[in-house]
């Protein structure tokens, strides 16, 4: 049976309602695909403890990093954070750089 939008649920079979459900998924899948990030290959530090750990500084200062220039490398959802050791270590260099040059500057 091939089901339309106004066919009713009550009307298909088992198999039909998996067929659609399979049909609808493998267009969000190759949607979400292409947008998900790639989390498996790279090194992650977790939390405030995480950036602290990570620079040598308190975690007051670790705080102050993440909300200023670590901003770019940080993924947050709700209270999980989790920051790219590898861009993080890039930012801090770009950071260390660029103070470098203002005090120069001065």
């Amino acid at each position: 049976m091939i089901a339309s939008l106004n066919t009713r649920l009550i009307d298909l079979t088992v198999g039909d309602l998996l067929q659609l459900i399979d049909d609808r998924m493998k267009g969000f899948d190759n949607a979400e695909m292409s947008e998900k990030k790639d989390f498996t290959e790279k090194e992650y530090v977790y939390g405030i403890d995480g950036i602290a750990d990570l620079f040598s500084v308190s975690n007051s200062t670790a705080k102050t990093y993440k909300k200023t220039w670590l901003k770019p490398a940080i993924y947050q959802s709700g209270r999980t954070i989790m920051t790219d050791k590898e861009m993080a270590i890039e930012l801090f260099k770009e950071q260390d750089i660029s103070r470098k040059l203002r005090v120069k500057s001065s």
